[in-house]
């Protein structure tokens, strides 16, 4: 079938693949605020996803979503979401630009069959699943087939760390010599507090502030065994508030009563993207428990960025993503390690120190719209595309 190729009125369009249900997806902002950051450099963005329950339509009304049905059966969804994406590009431009995960390659055959060249590959994560059956499968399938087999389809890479970049090059013995690399961001100006939204430090209990997946790679049920060993004194007067969902949300809610935890760890379930700075200011001290993994070594600690943006004292794990953004910084609390002992200590430390600490928090709206806002990421990717892409047309 022939392309199209007459300009796009909106600006050059870029199909966006996410083979995921996006309505359940905790971390939606990268999707979102990438493509307007992308939009603001003169291209049409649209995301082609999946939904759960019901479609996820961002406020304001300026990110475009086009939704397809998949089989909801866990081994069989991402497959069919990219089946079911593939009509939807029929009618894509000779110059129009689609991005796909690793997964997403595996119809790039199909994608060169419609006539559709411009294919870009964004590397968000390494998949190291800790459900060893079904995550060997998913690897394979998703992963290593398709990275290893079909990764020269795509003319143009991206990847969310240099870390990762050198991660992938080792593992399938290959350069990604011509390639971008973006970070996870913050939309700075939409997560900046005012003054009067943050916690009254006169409040008797201190509120420890979790959002994310609730799974059993993050670190969660660790910071519960570290709750429930500390004394009368403390426990008294925390609450451990998580924002999420995730395939492990039963197995913590079990593990918190199991440990006499019901009345200090609350489940607030997922919440939308919007309503995180407003449930973030009610937050002491936030937390990000990542343990210490290859897919989080590599990684860009986006929720660490949006609580730097709401001025918030954050207690982190010392693996190299979060070194790379945090050291140095007076607001944070470094566990000693990565098991309950570590992070009773550091908990202790912030309840004791949370006045001081949050006062050093005020450097970090400044600190991360210099450096991590979305804005920045945007350009980067826009100005790699344009200079990758630019020919494809003549």
């Amino acid at each position: 079938m022939a392309v199209e190729t007459s300009a796009s009125a909106g600006g050059r369009r870029v199909y966006w693949l996410e083979p995921d249900v996006f309505d359940t997806k905790p971390n939606k902002s990268p999707w979102v605020e990438m493509s307007r950051g992308l939009k603001a450099h003169g291209y049409d963005v649209v995301i082609v996803t999946g939904y759960a329950r019901e479609p996820y339509r961002p406020a304001g009304g300026d990110v475009r979503f086009d939704y397809v049905p998949c089989i909801k059966i866990p081994c069989l969804q991402r497959f069919s979401l990219l089946l079911s994406m593939l009509p939807k590009l029929m009618s894509a431009r000779k110059d129009d630009i689609v991005i796909v995960s690793p997964s997403g390659l595996i119809i790039a055959p199909f994608l060169r069959a419609l006539g559709i060249r411009n294919i870009h590959l964004d590397v968000r994560t390494v998949p190291v699943s800790v459900h060893p059956l079904k995550g060997r499968a998913a690897r394979l399938l998703y992963w290593r087939i398709p990275m290893g087999r079909l990764h020269r389809w795509a003319r143009g890479a991206s990847f969310i760390t240099a870390r990762l970049k050198q991660s992938v090059e080792q593992e399938f013995r290959t350069l990604f010599e011509d390639s971008v690399i973006w970070e996870s961001g913050v939309n700075a100006a939409a997560f900046r507090l005012p003054q009067g939204q943050h916690r009254p430090f006169d409040s008797r209990v201190r509120t420890i502030f979790y959002h994310g997946s609730i799974a059993a790679d993050r670190g969660i049920d660790t910071v519960i065994e570290a709750l429930a060993s500390l004394d009368a004194e403390h426990r008294e007067c925390l609450r451990f508030v998580i924002v999420g969902d995730g395939g492990d949300l039963a197995r913590i809610k079990r593990l918190a009563e199991k440990r006499g935890l019901k009345d200090c760890v609350v489940f607030e379930g997922l919440k939308p993207y919007e309503e995180m700075p407003r449930l973030i200011a009610q937050a002491d001290v936030c937390i990000c428990p990542l343990p210490n993994r290859p897919e989080w070594n590599v990684s860009s600690p986006l929720k660490v960025f949006e609580y730097m943006a709401c001025g918030k004292p954050i207690i982190v794990t010392p693996i190299p993503a979060h070194r790379a953004v945090l050291d140095g910084q007076d607001f944070v609390v470094w566990t000693q390690g990565f098991d309950a002992p570590a992070f009773k200590e550091a908990i202790v430390y912030a309840l004791e120190n949370v006045e001081r600490l949050a006062k050093a928090a005020a450097s970090g709206p400044a600190f991360v719209e210099s450096r991590y806002d979305w804005r920045q990421q945007a350009a980067k990717l826009a100005e790699y595309l344009e200079r990758k892409f630019a020919t494809a047309a003549r």
